[in-house]
């Protein structure tokens, strides 16, 4: 079995979230299939995602918005750590 390098523990998740890309003018859907105190599991569908991003939670969620920095991809799924609170007009 690989050794747990994460700090935090994963929680599973489930829920849909929104990436947005080129300074706010283009959102893609997204399935974040778990979290972490540090960063989130996403899997997509038909779209390159940067290696910083903005990921858009529903405001009423468990879970806040924020930017996010691609660490691994594998197929359609990347995983990301929280890099900060999102800078731009949404």
């Amino acid at each position: 079995m690989p050794l747990e390098r994460r700090r935090a523990p994963r929680i599973p998740f489930g829920r849909m979230a929104a990436i947005v890309t080129n300074q706010g003018t283009e959102r893609h859907h997204c399935l974040v299939t778990d979290i972490s105190d540090g960063g989130v599991r996403i899997q997509i569908n038909n779209f390159d995602v940067p290696d910083v991003f903005a990921l858009l939670f529903r405001p009423d969620g468990p879970t806040q918005s924020g930017n996010y920095k691609g660490v691994w991809r594998a197929g359609r799924e990347i995983g990301a750590k929280f890099v900060g609170a999102i800078s731009l007009e949404v």
